[in-house]
């Protein structure tokens, strides 16, 4: 679960997403591609600033043994950079107290897209990598110093390639996010390659100031499995799998802190990898070898067949809500043992060649849910259907496949999907 409203002390900063919607825009959800039909309210949501106990109940009756969370940095440093919101700490160093208390290990998302909007007024935020770098920097040091002792499991920056897309990449349609620049297309892979060099500057820090706690890092990826329709198409198939991890996590990997060379010529929907910015050596020397495990959020698979050309057969029904997710439970098995082996030689905490795997998120957008009634949303059997593919898949995984994957985090608790 990755819900933080602002809750009620009153020392936050406003992040950009307030501003955003402070400023007349909507929050849209939808019932599929072009069809808004419902405005938000994104300051309540699920209320967990005031629901901490009642939320770790409904978490311990599930037997739950990891919870995933995002700390806001506006709560904690209100104005981007300088003086620390104690009332901010103590939320989430209460949290943190309560969830070990009941057996729950924690997993800290440093950050869900929630950059305080003073970072924005002051150098543009993520449009200017020194900055925002130093500031995300400072802002983790303050993380570390109050939750790195009770904290293993930490994720920096969450979906980066989507956030950077959609929030400083050119946009011809209504899913604009804030701060809403729309700007060229470098825009985007330079605020991509901020990503990779932020996470670099967050773990040299950890492992240089704070080694004695052993946190360990990633930085979770929406990944969509390809299935090869015919085996021509397999080695072209699995390069496109691979190339989502490698945006962001190949400087991560690579021996040089740079991006992998057969990127350069992978064109996708969403990515041209001859527009990935170069990295000078001191950026390459903070990235490399940062990667301590692999966390994917997985949700949709696809059948690839740009080799042969070969018709592709019919996949899982689509998703009720978001049209892009196709239900194809035993992806989950295929994507972690194919990740796992392919991350394995690259980061330094695998055993035996396989990389350890997190599930950061996996879920199904199910419409009762979001515009049903209670009734429905109980007797949710497309969701339902969906989990129970997805849990055997990963026994499947686990026990004959032997895939080293430590957690699995459901998305999620009580927000959407």
């Amino acid at each position: 679960m990755c819900v933080d409203e602002m809750g009620e002390d009153a020392e936050n900063g406003p992040g950009v997403w307030d501003h955003w919607f402070n400023s007349g825009h909507s929050l849209v959800a939808s019932l599929g591609p072009g069809n808004p039909i419902a405005p938000g309210n994104p300051f309540l949501t699920a209320d967990h600033y005031d629901r901490v106990d009642e939320d770790i109940g409904i978490m311990t009756g599930l037997k739950a043994s990891m919870y995933r969370f995002s700390v806001s940095w506006p709560r904690i440093l209100p104005n981007c950079n300088g003086q620390v919101n104690q009332a901010g700490i103590d939320f989430y160093s209460n949290l943190i107290d309560k969830l070990l208390a009941n057996g729950i290990q924690p997993v800290l998302t440093m950050y869900h897209w929630d950059t305080p909007q003073a970072c924005e007024d002051q150098y543009g935020s993520l449009s200017n990598r020194a900055k925002f770098v130093a500031d995300f920097t400072n802002y983790a040091d303050v993380l570390f110093k109050n939750f790195g002792s009770r904290v293993k499991y930490w994720l920096t920056i969450n979906e980066p390639a989507a956030y950077c897309g959609r929030a400083f990449g050119p946009i011809s349609d209504a899913w604009i996010w804030p701060p809403g620049k729309n700007g060229p297309v470098s825009a985007k892979y330079e605020c991509i390659a901020t990503v990779s060099i932020t996470h670099g500057s967050v773990v040299n820090l950890a492992r240089k100031s704070y080694a004695q706690y052993g946190m360990q890092f990633s930085m979770p990826l929406i990944i969509q499995w390809y299935i090869p329709v015919t085996e021509a198409d397999t080695a072209a198939a699995n390069q496109a799998t691979l190339s989502q991890g490698d945006w962001l996590w190949g400087p991560l990997t690579t021996a040089s802190g740079a991006y992998p060379d057969y990127l350069k010529t992978i064109v996708t929907d969403d990515m041209d990898g001859s527009l990935l910015p170069t990295f000078t050596a001191a950026e390459s020397a903070i990235m490399k070898a940062t990667l301590d495990f692999v966390a994917v959020n997985y949700y949709s698979a696809g059948y690839f067949n740009k080799v042969s050309n070969a018709p592709k057969p019919s996949l899982g029904p689509l998703a009720s809500q978001v049209q892009w997710q196709s239900s194809y439970p035993q992806g989950i098995r295929d994507i972690t043992k194919f990740l796992s082996n392919s991350y394995g030689p690259l980061i330094s905490t695998s055993k035996n060649n396989q990389a350890p795997i997190l599930i950061s998120e996996c879920g199904y957008g199910s419409i009762t849910e979001a515009f049903g009634t209670v009734a429905d949303a109980k007797n949710d059997v497309d969701r339902q259907a969906f989990f129970d593919g997805i849990t055997q898949n990963l026994a499947l995984a686990v026990n004959t496949d032997k895939t080293p994957i430590f957690g699995f985090l459901a998305w999620s608790l009580m927000d959407n999907l």
